[in-house]
């Protein structure tokens, strides 16, 4: 039996203590568990000592009996924005190196803890394709004390390339600017706030990948990066051979799953700093910025093996394997020809659907 305590959202908004009590059920042999949630029992003085011993006391923040006996804090007021607004924060040192980021930060981008950005800035993350824009933006605000408002960009998050709004202000201590503090909210999210999702037309609504046009777009976005700031990237083509059979003896249903699996071995193989995209059928494209053949071998290598490791999708036996083409835009590759090449295996896929 495994046991612990913890602090539970009730549906009146309120976190309660809870023993949370996990205990296999016999004769299953270990298959099956019992998960049963009950009231701690606890006293408050009892709750006191217990958070006392864990709450963070430096940094300014406070324990919990000063946030009660003071009311409401401005470290318990951040503490909340930080965990719970829906505006994604972040804040910076004056290297522009991320220091932390809100829970919805994390979410947005697909990461488990800020360990994960901690120390790096935007281009070790490689989610800009355009990068200049931001780092110019965040040296007027370190630099010259500037504030950003509603700055219109791109980045990449879980393969998708998103139009975001973000704002930016320096972070002051003893007269001094020792950092930056920004914040954004996304395209999608405003139309959907506005009953305008309807006009979002760059989204695969099967895979949540870029569709055609998406992904169109941002491989304009890429061509400009390097024909302007001399960045090279590659278009890198991932087929699934076996999808036609599988979708004409399974059905739609059954294809939908298998090309959301798909689409969810690409995106963690790739979806951090990379654009994907879907076609047609199980056509999928990459966009991968900056990359080397050794980076190119060793992710073709990744995503054979997890397109390979698909035995099964929600119940229906699945066996397949990745056809895989990459072409180079480079200083060595840059004639019409081969932009028209690049465009014209993308396109050559489109319209033809489930019927290849």
């Amino acid at each position: 039996m495994l046991s612990t305590m913890l602090r539970v959202l009730d549906e009146d908004g309120q976190f309660a203590w809870k023993e949370d009590i996990f205990m296999n059920i016999p004769s299953t042999n270990g298959q099956k568990v019992l998960n049963v949630m009950i009231p701690a029992g606890l006293d408050e003085q009892t709750i006191q000592q217990i958070t006392d011993e864990n709450i963070e006391h430096d940094d300014g923040r406070e324990n919990i009996q000063d946030a009660v006996s003071k009311g409401i804090t401005r470290s318990v007021l951040w503490r909340n924005q930080e965990l719970y607004a829906h505006p994604k924060y972040f804040w910076k040192d004056n290297n522009r190196r991320f220091v932390g980021a809100s829970r919805s930060f994390l979410d947005y981008y697909g990461f488990s803890s800020v360990d994960d950005i901690i120390g790096k800035t935007d281009e070790d993350m490689h989610w800009h394709v355009q990068k200049e824009p931001f780092r110019d933006d965040e040296l007027d605000v370190i630099q010259h004390g500037r504030r950003v408002y509603q700055k219109i960009g791109t980045c990449i998050a879980k393969g998708v390339q998103h139009t975001i709004v973000a704002n930016k202000m320096p972070i002051y201590l003893d007269g001094k600017i020792i950092g930056l503090m920004g914040w954004f909210i996304d395209q999608d999210e405003i139309l959907q706030m506005a009953g305008k999702l309807d006009q979002i037309e760059t989204v695969d609504p099967v895979t949540r990948l870029a569709n055609t046009t998406g992904f169109l777009y941002s491989f304009r976005l890429y061509l400009r990066q390097f024909w302007e700031h001399d960045e090279p990237f590659v278009l890198m083509h991932v087929s699934i051979p076996e999808y036609q059979l599988f979708l004409y003896t399974y059905g739609q249903k059954a294809g939908d799953a298998v090309l959301q699996a798909i689409g969810q071995q690409l995106c963690e193989a790739a979806g951090r700093e990379n654009v994907i995209g879907r076609i047609a059928g199980a056509h999928f494209f990459l966009l991968l910025q900056n990359k080397k053949e050794a980076d190119i071998a060793q992710l073709t290598g990744e995503i054979r093996t997890r397109i390979f490791g698909l035995r099964e999708v929600e119940g229906w036996k699945f066996a397949g394997t990745a056809v895989i083409d990459s072409t180079m835009i480079d200083e060595k590759n840059t004639s019409r020809d081969t932009f028209a090449r690049a465009v014209y295996e993308m396109l050559s896929h489109f319209g033809k659907g489930d019927k290849e």
